[in-house]
C-alpha cells in the first residue's frame, strides 16, 4: 500500500454512504459529491442520536473563541486569551468525537517549559521573566477531523525512458494505482491559526484512544468551527496531492512531464477527534501574549515582546564592525 502512513485508529464506518461508490454523505447532500448519484438523504433528516452529543457552550467576549465545558468546572476563563467575560450560549449538538489523544504533560511540566522558553531569546526584554504575569493557563482539547479512504487512480505522463530506436526525447506512459490512505487531518479550530498548530505539531493522532465523555470534566474542548462537509473538501485536495506523488513514482525514467491523474475516491470515513494542548496567556506591560505547549510531546511555540534597545545595539555593533572592516581594507 502506498500513501499516507497507516495507523490503527478506533473509527467506525460512515453514517450514510452513496449507493453507487460508497462515498460518505452528509445530511444536506442531494447528490453524491464524488460520482453525482442522487442521494437518499434529504435536508432536515435527523442524524442518529449516538452520532451527536449535547454540550454546554461559552463564547469569549474578547477573542470570540467558543468552548464546551462540563458544568462542574469552576472558575471559567477563556483558555485562549485569559479573559473572564465568558458569555453562556445555548447548548450545542456537536459531533461525538470518535477518539481523543490524552494529555501526557501535567500543568507543572507545561509551566516549566514556558519559563524556560521565556528566557531563551537574547533579544527579549531583560525584565520579561520578572515583569510578565500569567493571566490564564489551561489544558484544552482542540478539535480535528481525520479522514481515510480508498483510491483508484489512472495516470498518464511523458517520460524520458524512450525506446532505443526512438528519436524523440519523450515517450508516453500510462497506468493505474490503488491504495488505502489514512490519517489526513484537518484542524477544526477557529481560535488557533494553522501556523500555530503546525509549530507545536498538533494533530498527530498516532496515540489516540476511544473517546470517553469524562475527559471533558477535567479539560474543556473548543467547539468544532469547521463542519465535516467543509473539512472533507479540504482533505480531498490533500489526498489528491498525495495520490499525484504516488502516481509520479510509478512513471519510469529519470525525468517526466505532463503528469495527469484521474482519481476516484471511495469508502470515505470521517472521524471527529480531540487533541491536547496547554494554552497559556501572559501579560507584559499591558499586552497579552499567547504560549502553546503540545500536551503530548511538549513541543512549544508562542509570541513574546522583543527589546528594541537590544536589537538596535546589535545592529549598531554590526555597522561598526562593517565600518572597521572597510577602513582596514582601504589601508
Amino acid at each position: 500500500m502506498t500513501g499516507a502512513t497507516a495507523i490503527p485508529l478506533p473509527v467506525s464506518g460512515p453514517e450514510s454512504c452513496c449507493e453507487r461508490c460508497r462515498e460518505l454523505l452528509d445530511a444536506d447532500d442531494l447528490f453524491c459529491p464524488n460520482c453525482g448519484h442522487e442521494s437518499p438523504v434529504r435536508p432536515g433528516d435527523e442524524e442518529r442520536p449516538a452520532e451527536r452529543t449535547e454540550v454546554q457552550c461559552f463564547e469569549c467576549s474578547g477573542c470570540g473563541a467558543q468552548m464546551t465545558w462540563s458544568l462542574d468546572v469552576q472558575g471559567l476563563r477563556c483558555a485562549f486569551c485569559g479573559r473572564t467575560t465568558l458569555e453562556p450560549r445555548p447548548p450545542l449538538s456537536i459531533p461525538s468525537p470518535r477518539f481523543v489523544v490524552p494529555f501526557a504533560l501535567d500543568r507543572s511540566r507545561a509551566e516549566a517549559i514556558f519559563r524556560e522558553w521565556l528566557g531563551s531569546d537574547l533579544f527579549r526584554p531583560t525584565d520579561l521573566t520578572t515583569r510578565s504575569s500569567v493571566t490564564e493557563m489551561r489544558g484544552v482539547y482542540l478539535p480535528f477531523w481525520s479522514f481515510e479512504l480508498d483510491c483508484h487512480a489512472y495516470w498518464t505522463a511523458d517520460s524520458s525512458a524512450t525506446p532505443r530506436s526512438a528519436k524523440a526525447s519523450w515517450a508516453p506512459y500510462s497506468g493505474e494505482h490503488r491504495g488505502r490512505y489514512r490519517q489526513i487531518v484537518v484542524p477544526a479550530s477557529d481560535a488557533l491559526t494553522p501556523e500555530e498548530l503546525r509549530a507545536i505539531g498538533a494533530g498527530d493522532l498516532t496515540e489516540a484512544t476511544p473517546f470517553a465523555p469524562e475527559v471533558l470534566a477535567e479539560h474543556p474542548a473548543e467547539a468544532f468551527a469547521i463542519t465535516r462537509k467543509k473539512a472533507r473538501r479540504l482533505a480531498a485536495a490533500e489526498f489528491e496531492q498525495i495520490v499525484r506523488r504516488d502516481c509520479s513514482a510509478l512513471v519510469p525514467g529519470d525525468s517526466q512531464r505532463n503528469l495527469r491523474i484521474n482519481p476516484l475516491f471511495s469508502g470515505v470515513v470521517a472521524s471527529a477527534a480531540l487533541f491536547p494542548v496547554w494554552i497559556l496567556a501572559f501579560e507584559y506591560r499591558g499586552k497579552v501574549h499567547r504560549f502553546l505547549v503540545n500536551g503530548r510531546s511538549g513541543k512549544a511555540d508562542g509570541t513574546a515582546p522583543l527589546s528594541v534597545w537590544k536589537i538596535s545595539a546589535v545592529a549598531l555593533l554590526g555597522l561598526l564592525a562593517l565600518a572597521v572592516t572597510v577602513l582596514l581594507l582601504q589601508r
